[in-house]
């Protein structure tokens, strides 16, 4: 995902927060599934994050402006860990949504924040992209701290469980 290496993003900044947010989430994640860090580092990892992206996001729409470097690193991964969270609920994953991201935006060559958010919406409805729109687009509707807070409460700052299965074959 970093710099777009991996999948070809649209050539605009505002598709940043998805690659390097996901580059973000996904390391981290490796970090832990590999044993570098425990559940507690990981934790520590959303917090210092969510630490960083109050510092740089005054509370604006995301994709407008210009943000402070990291923003988008800090704030998109756990925009994304976010949704993760929530696809998880609705016995679906952000790893699947990414697949059909990828499959549908092979015709143009690239992906957008717009084909990932449409992905999601034809398997969720409407509401399950709102929150995301307004942090991007509109502006959060709460004072950034307290949204931060309540996203790192919501995700209780861990991932989704190490299955052991994943590593043997």
């Amino acid at each position: 995902f970093w710099n777009s290496q991996m999948f070809e993003r649209r050539p605009n900044r505002w598709e940043e927060w998805v690659s390097e947010g996901l580059s973000n989430l996904y390391a981290d994640r490796a970090l832990l599934e590999l044993g570098v860090i425990d559940q507690q580092g990981y934790r520590d990892q959303l917090a210092e994050r969510g630490r960083s992206c109050v510092e740089k996001w005054d509370g604006g729409p995301l994709l407008e402006g210009e943000r402070p470097y990291g923003a988008w690193y800090d704030c998109g991964e756990l925009i994304l860990a976010r949704l993760d969270h929530q696809l998880q609920a609705s016995d679906d994953s952000l790893d699947r949504v990414l697949h059909d991201t990828w499959v549908r935006s092979e015709a143009d060559g690239s992906w957008s924040t717009h084909t990932l958010l449409e992905t999601v919406q034809e398997r969720h409805g409407a509401a399950s992209i709102g929150w995301i729109t307004d942090a991007l687009w509109a502006g959060p509707r709460e004072p950034v701290p307290g949204l931060v807070a309540a996203w790192l409460t919501e995700l209780d700052a861990s991932p989704r469980p190490v299955r052991p299965d994943r590593h043997s074959r």
